[in-house]
């Protein structure tokens, strides 16, 4: 029988924890390959009915959290639970959670619903419970007009919705996915973005992703851990994230960001100023305490919070003059780019309502942004509170061919 999801999504606000009992646990997690520390101090739960993503570049450590969860590598320290019971050195057949690779693993010579059923006849399950099970997976997939071909005939997609359908079959408490849609082209990768979301909806299953789209994991997500070199930036739900980045790293890894160095210049109630380097003194919103003066920030605004104009507006919570050094069609938008007379550089997303005719390098406009959409995000980590709606290298591998940290 399917479970109903418990709860919407939160969609809007924060949040960094979570309700009730935790289906996976991570305390103080540490792996390590010889000197080399693959995944630091991760410490984070993961709940019940939860799509929770593993956002960030090659070499973060997230398929190493991924793969730490289904078993197949031990924590160097701390400990992961499932359902409260610690599995850190529990073998990946003891414990309730699948698996689905980026490489679907199918069994070329077994039919569909063989395939579908392999897991349930190694479980003994009784054949006409068999027969049920697999019905209803292949129901849920939307597939179940190919329950007697093989693998080798089916499309890419119609394999990858085969492969989950398969992981799902045992229910699982959780279904983990290593970049699944990697190989599939950009069309049909946004297709089965929508479909796994609507069977996660439909299943309530737990699903932790791996990703290092972040349009992917922003789309999907309850919520998102973001990892870098190891560690975790921020956990908290898509808009919390793009809007409030916890660090440097976040800001300019999620979407696009103008980001200038900046110091605290002063504070009045929930407004703080700040020196821009290049472009100016601004006010910004913000409700933390501290941050005293001289704080070391970086002062941000998103491409599309960005106004141009060719006069100086007035009545805008900031702006700046630019000199246009770039304009670029990208299709929904014309970025354009531009330096400040100081040497510092920004871009602005104009939208099929902006301006009526395009700048051109060399004009001089004006970017603006309303008050609230200009926010700072601090060296130290602290989360910022901007907007009101508004290479990496090669590294050790534990040895397993083919293997992502």
């Amino acid at each position: 029988m399917l479970r109903p999801r418990r709860s919407a999504p939160p969609w809007s606000g924060s949040r960094t924890s979570i309700d009730g009992q935790p289906v996976i646990q991570f305390e103080q997690v540490t792996k390590r390959f010889g000197s080399f520390v693959a995944v630091h101090e991760a410490s984070f739960a993961i709940g019940e009915g939860e799509f929770f993503s593993l956002l960030g570049p090659s070499g973060c450590g997230k398929t190493t959290t991924l793969r730490m969860v289904a078993g197949f590598e031990r924590p160097s320290s701390g400990r992961i639970l499932l359902d409260g019971r610690d599995v850190s050195r529990v073998p990946p057949y003891k414990r309730n959670v699948n698996t689905v690779f980026q490489q679907y693993a199918l069994f070329p010579h077994l039919s569909v619903f063989d395939n579908v059923a392999f897991g349930l006849r190694s479980a003994k399950v009784a054949a006409a419970e068999i027969r049920r099970r697999v019905g209803e997976m292949l129901d849920l997939v939307h597939l179940p007009e190919v329950a007697a071909r093989r693998p080798n005939q089916l499309s890419g997609g119609q394999q990858q919705r085969i492969a989950l359908a398969r992981a799902l079959v045992n229910r699982p408490r959780a279904l983990l996915l290593d970049e699944p849609l990697g190989a599939l082209d950009l069309k049909l990768r946004e297709s089965m973005q929508a479909e796994l979301k609507r069977i996660q909806r439909e299943l309530g299953s737990t699903f932790v992703y791996v990703t290092h789209d972040q349009a992917e994991a922003l789309t999907m997500s309850d919520r998102i851990a973001v990892m870098h070199a190891g560690r975790t930036e921020q956990i908290d739900t898509p808009p919390a994230i793009y809007h409030r980045p916890a660090s440097p790293f976040v800001a300019a890894f999620i979407g696009n960001a103008n980001l200038l160095e900046g110091r605290v210049a002063g504070r009045d109630q929930q407004r703080v100023t700040v020196d821009v380097a290049g472009a100016g003194r601004f006010a910004v919103v913000d409700e933390r305490d501290g941050l005293p003066a001289g704080t070391a920030v970086q002062f941000m605004v998103r491409p599309e919070a960005m106004v141009v104009t060719r006069q100086e507006p007035h009545g805008v919570g900031g702006s700046v003059a630019v000199t246009v050094t770039e304009v670029a069609f990208t299709g929904p938008v014309l970025r354009c780019t531009g330096r400040t007379a100081q040497g510092a550089e920004l871009s602005a997303e104009i939208g099929p309502h902006g301006l009526s005719v395009a700048p051109h390098v060399g004009e001089q406009v004006w970017l603006s942004w309303a008050e609230g959409a200009a926010g700072i995000v601090p060296h130290d980590g602290r989360t910022a509170v901007p907007a009101r709606p508004s290479p990496s290298e090669p590294v050790p591998s534990s040895g397993t061919p083919g293997e992502r940290i």
